[in-house]
C-alpha cells in the first residue's frame, strides 16, 4: 500500500482576524470591513449598514447644516461605546459643540409610565366631560 501524503491546500485562514477581540460598536461587512454607525438607523440602511470606518469625510455646506446632524450623532455613538475620537476644529471654544452632543436615552422608568397614563386618563375624562355639557355645539364646531 502507498503511503498517504497530507494534502496542503495553498489557501490559508488567517486566525488572527477571526480570534480578534471586537471592538464595541463595530460590525463586520464583507472582505473584512468594519462598519461604524452613525448613530441615524435610516442612515444605516441608506449606506448598507454603517460607515466604513478610514474613509469618513465630511464636506461643509453652509446651506444645509445637515453635516452637523451627522456629526453630532456620530461623535455620540462613539462616546458611548468607548471608542478613542479626536475632535478638531478651528474654534477656540470646543465646549460649544462638544455640549450639544445628544445624551444616550435611558429608558422611563415605571413612576413616571405611570404618571403618563393617569395624565392621558384625566385628559380623557375631561375631554368626555366637555363632550357631554357641550353637546351639539362641539360636533358642529368640527364640521
Amino acid at each position: 500500500m502507498a503511503p498517504t501524503k497530507n494534502r496542503v491546500s495553498s489557501f490559508s485562514r488567517s486566525l488572527s482576524a477571526a480570534t480578534s477581540s471586537r471592538s464595541p460598536g463595530l460590525k463586520y461587512g464583507p472582505n473584512g470591513t468594519m462598519f461604524k454607525s452613525p448613530g441615524i438607523p435610516d442612515l444605516d440602511k441608506i449606506l448598507g449598514g454603517g460607515i466604513s470606518l478610514g474613509i469618513v469625510m465630511v464636506m461643509e455646506d453652509a446651506e444645509a447644516p445637515h453635516q452637523m446632524l451627522l456629526l453630532r450623532n456620530f461623535i455620540s455613538q462613539g462616546l458611548v461605546h468607548g471608542q478613542p475620537l479626536l475632535y478638531a476644529s478651528p474654534s477656540k471654544e470646543s465646549r460649544g459643540f462638544l455640549g450639544t452632543l445628544p445624551s444616550p436615552g435611558s429608558p422611563k422608568d415605571d413612576k413616571s409610565r405611570n404618571h403618563d397614563i393617569n395624565q392621558w386618563q384625566e385628559d380623557l375624562r375631561i375631554a368626555w366631560q366637555y363632550k357631554k355639557y357641550m353637546g351639539d355645539r362641539v360636533s358642529n364646531i368640527r364640521a
